[in-house]
Formats: structure tokens, C-alpha cells, sequence
């Protein structure tokens, strides 16, 4: 019988084929796995009790290949099967056959389908996501908004923009989420321009009570358009609200490339001793050699609080040009800058700093 639930005394036989097929996936025996995984796939989408199948499938998840696809497919919309069987195709890295069934998935099996898309980042299958976005089922919408993120194609923008226009307390809180993932994916394929559009449409639209998407929308901001989003920064790290300038002090080390180091130095120019020394911790957490000639200058800073913040950038920012400037620290200056100066000549890579230390020892 199909229900064989609280009765089922095949439990041996389960184990004994878990044995096997952790045997058959060993490094060195892919002609006993591939023999294995094809036996058990002509078992599925039989006749067989929907628990047997179930623990095939299982199986499969776990040790088949490109041979247990068109078996595990079957299943695919088969009542108590599609959860295991959608899972497996993740875990095989195969998309191909969700895309296919998914015209056809109603129901929780769309949504199991739509969220596997989604993990499998499967570009092909945006077209026929995207309607669901505006499903009037709120966990196929949901899960066609993440799916969508994940995906991180520019073509889900706009209908994540105006899906985050809701009075869903809940589904514009889980949008923005994916929003800002979305600009982290686009940001990362290059695709800036979009990145910059979900972060500055956030940093618009969003109220003082969700701060916290604020603070991700800059970071966002500062990953996706570098230099061009200095003053955005800065106004965040100069906020009254002590989140948002802990946030503008994070997009200001996540900003990528050497433009991004040059407009924080040209920043120091002319800025007050407090900010000088912002600017130089800054400099240290970003750790980019191209700041370095800017920080030994500020070592001879007539303020000391900036001259200790110089000597500490000058270790994670530092190279070879570093060790001379820090061992005068070490040897000619007070405790603060000697302390400082000790440290940052450990964080250089090489023998020149150490050997350089060693020099001074009497």
C-alpha cells in the first residue's frame, strides 16, 4: 500500500542501502556509482509506495549525478515526492527540469520550485518568476522576491521597487531585504548603475523607524558607486543618529579602489584634527598602500592625537616606505606614538621592519 507509515518495517533495508550508497560514492568507484544511481532511478515514478521512493530520492540527493536527473524529474510534481525531489535537483545543480515543470507547479509545489530556482541563480527562469511578484498568494510572493534577489538579474528593479510599496509591514520588511541583496548581486556583476538606483531609491523612501535598511542602503551605496558616493558617506558619519554613522563609517571602508583611498586623503586636507584622525582610522581599516605617502606625512602631524592615528594606519596601510618613519616614531617620540609605532612595524609584511627593530635594541 502507498500508506505505509506507522507500520513500516523496512527500516533494515534502509539502512543497508544507505550503507551501499555511502560505499558506491567513494573516490575511486564512479562506474559502481553511476551503476548504483541508475538501478535506484528505475524505481522512481513507479508503482512503488511514495515513502520507498521518497528514501530513493534521498539517496540520489546525495550521491547522484547527471544519471538520477530524469529519474528524480518524475517526482517532481508528485504529491508528498516535489519536496524531496525539488531538493535533490538542487543539490545535483540541475535547473533545467524546474524550469521545465514550473508553468505547470500550483500551489506549494510552485513556491518549492520558485525558491530552488532562486538558489540555483537560474537567469533563464526570470521571465516566468517575475508575474509572481505580484501573486495574489503572499508566500508565492515572497518567495519569488527572494528568488529574484538571488538571481540578480536588472530586470527584477523595478517590479522589487514597487513590491516594497506595500502596507505589508512584513512583505516590505522581507522586499528591502532582497532589494539590498539584489544590489549587492548587481554590484558585483558590474552592473552599478541599477545598484546605485535600489540604494538611492531607499535611502529616499525609507522612514526613520527602519534605520536599520538605511544603514544597509549606504553600504550598498558605497559598494556600488565607490567615490561617486563620498558626500552620501560622509553624511551618514556625521549623523546624529549613532547607527547611521557607525553604518557611513562601514560604507566608507567597503568603497573599492584606489579613487575611493585618493578622495578620503584629499578629505584630510583642511579638516580639523578630529576628522583628521576619522579620516586616518579610516585609512587603517581599508589597509590600501595607495593612502600610505598621506599617512607618513600626518606622522609629523603638529597634533599628537593625529600623529598616533597616522603611525597605527601606517601598519595595515604600510610597505617597506613605512619602516624608517616608524622606527623614528619608536625611538624619538612619547609612549602613546612608541606603543603605536611597535605595533604597526609588526603588521609589515617582511624582514626589513623586524630586522630594523632589531637595530635599536642596545
Amino acid at each position: 500500500p502507498d500508506d505505509v507509515g506507522e507500520g513500516y518495517q523496512d527500516y533494515k533495508a534502509d539502512y543497508l542501502l544507505h550503507a551501499v550508497a555511502t560505499f558506491v560514492a567513494r573516490p575511486d568507484a564512479e562506474e559502481q556509482r553511476q551503476t548504483f544511481c541508475t538501478t535506484l532511478g528505475q524505481f522512481i515514478g513507479g508503482g512503488k509506495p511514495a515513502l520507498v521512493q521518497s528514501h530513493l530520492i534521498e539517496e540520489l540527493k546525495w550521491i547522484g549525478a547527471k544519471e538520477s536527473v530524469a529519474p528524480i524529474s518524475k517526482a517532481l510534481l508528485k504529491d508528498r515526492l516535489h519536496d524531496q525531489a525539488v531538493d535533490a535537483l538542487v543539490a545535483i545543480k540541475e535547473s533545467a527540469p524546474l524550469r521545465a515543470v514550473l508553468p505547470r507547479a500550483k500551489g506549494r509545489q510552485r513556491i518549492a520550485v520558485v525558491q530552488a530556482l532562486g538558489t540555483l541563480r537560474d537567469d533563464k527562469a526570470i521571465r516566468d518568476i517575475l508575474p509572481d511578484v505580484s501573486s495574489p498568494d503572499p508566500d508565492l510572493r515572497l518567495a519569488a522576491i527572494a528568488a529574484l534577489a538571488s538571481i540578480g538579474d536588472a530586470a527584477a528593479v523595478d517590479p522589487l521597487l514597487k513590491a516594497a510599496k506595500t502596507e505589508s509591514l512584513y512583505q516590505r520588511s522581507k522586499t528591502i531585504e532582497a532589494l539590498l541583496d539584489l544590489a549587492d548581486r548587481l554590484a558585483e556583476a558590474g552592473q552599478t548603475k541599477e545598484a546605485t538606483r535600489i540604494c538611492r531609491t531607499l535611502l529616499a523612501e525609507t522612514a526613520e523607524e527602519e534605520m536599520h535598511f538605511r544603514c544597509g542602503a549606504i553600504v550598498g551605496l558605497a559598494k556600488a558607486a565607490g567615490a561617486e558616493a563620498m558626500d552620501d558617506v560622509l553624511a551618514a558619519m556625521s549623523s546624529e543618529n549613532a547607527d547611521y554613522r557607525a553604518a557611513g563609517f562601514r560604507a566608507a571602508v567597503a568603497m573599492r579602489g584606489e579613487q575611493a583611498t585618493q578622495g578620503w586623503v584629499a578629505r584630510m586636507k583642511g579638516a580639523d584634527p578630529a576628522r583628521r584622525i576619522a579620516i586616518l582610522e579610516l585609512l587603517s581599516l581599508r589597509g590600501d598602500p595607495a593612502a600610505l605617502p598621506a599617512i607618513l606625512a600626518a606622522v609629523s602631524d603638529p597634533d599628537e592625537g593625529v600623529r598616533v592615528a597616522a603611525i597605527r594606519a601606517a601598519g595595515p596601510a604600510g610597505d617597506q616606505r613605512a619602516v624608517a618613519p616608524l622606527i623614528a616614531a619608536l625611538t624619538g617620540k612619547g609612549a602613546a606614538e612608541s606603543m603605536a609605532a611597535r605595533r604597526a612595524l609588526l603588521a609589515i609584511p617582511g624582514t626589513e621592519a623586524s630586522q630594523a627593530i632589531a637595530k635599536t635594541i642596545p
